[in-house]
């Protein structure tokens, strides 16, 4: 997955990248919402919130624009500049999860302004096939030893 999100990004003409999981459902406005989020804060990166059908209530916090303490490449727009100055995703995170997290953390500590907008919601399906659910991830960060190297 992170290998071809790298593709992609090499690949585009656009100031602007889009990322949106394959099991997602979004409205007809939902780029233009995100659009709307980096023109009126100055943000750089735009981080839709994920509604799920099953699992764990929503939190409160999905309501409102904020500062945003994630980065889910399950729905977000990132100005390409970001990774001209970030890099690109970490491939040893190849057929895991968490490459969206250790860049956001790279985004962050490079001061790019990242806003948690609600406006640009996904629903998320949570299908039980498809993507990383077919490789037989667990967890990026959930090595077998606690002292062993982690990606």
């Amino acid at each position: 997955m992170w290998e071809a999100r790298n593709k992609g990004i090499k690949a585009a003409k656009s100031g602007y990248l889009l990322f949106l999981d394959d099991d997602s459902r979004i409205s007809s406005n939902w780029i233009s919402e995100h659009l709307k989020c980096i023109d009126y804060f100055n943000a750089d990166i735009s981080s839709g919130v994920s509604l799920s059908r099953i699992g764990r209530k929503v939190p409160d916090n999905y309501y409102y624009f904020r500062w945003s303490d994630q980065l889910d490449t399950g729905n977000v727009m990132i100005k390409k500049k970001v990774f001209t100055k970030c890099g690109l995703f970490d491939e040893q995170f190849e057929k895991m999860r968490m490459g969206d997290g250790e860049f956001g953390l790279r985004s962050y500590l490079n001061g790019f302004n990242n806003i948690s907008n609600p406006q640009s919601y996904r629903i998320h399906l949570k299908e039980k096939t498809g993507g990383l659910r077919d490789m037989g991830h667990w967890d990026a960060f959930r090595p077998k030893n606690y002292f062993a190297p982690r990606p």
